[in-house]
């Protein structure tokens, strides 16, 4: 889905380019050109990631936290949540991913013993 997104982008951008170039300010082409790249990607990476993932078949990673065990995972509207526990304090983090920790939510409960890592 990226590849399209890009695709598109790249298209936006060399029309903008293209019309500025004709109305001989190709210098103005280039800057535009660029911003429109900027902002496009940087739209797509805070925000629009987890949507296509979840709404059109998208991918996406994610890396979970050293000494902290992985036991959950679940949409919320479209918003990701993810479920770690960790040994060390026997706590039980939840936790929203979203790009760059922005808008990021977390929830902490403490003393968690979930039935899901239980030997």
């Amino acid at each position: 889905m990226f590849i399209g997104y890009l695709l598109i982008t790249l298209s936006i951008a060399g029309i903008i380019y293209f019309a500025l170039y004709k109305a001989d300010k190709k210098m103005y082409g280039v800057i535009a050109a660029v911003i429109t790249l900027v902002i496009s990607i940087s739209v797509y990476k805070l925000f629009l990631e987890q949507i296509i993932a979840k709404s059109y078949g998208g991918s996406m990673t994610i890396t979970v936290p050293e000494d902290t065990r992985f036991y959950g995972i679940t949409w919320k509207d479209d918003d990701l949540w993810i479920g770690w526990y960790d040994d060390a304090l026997k706590e039980c983090i939840f936790k929203e991913d979203s790009k760059y920790n922005i808008l990021q939510g977390k929830i902490t409960v403490k003393n968690c013993h979930p039935i899901a890592l239980t030997k």
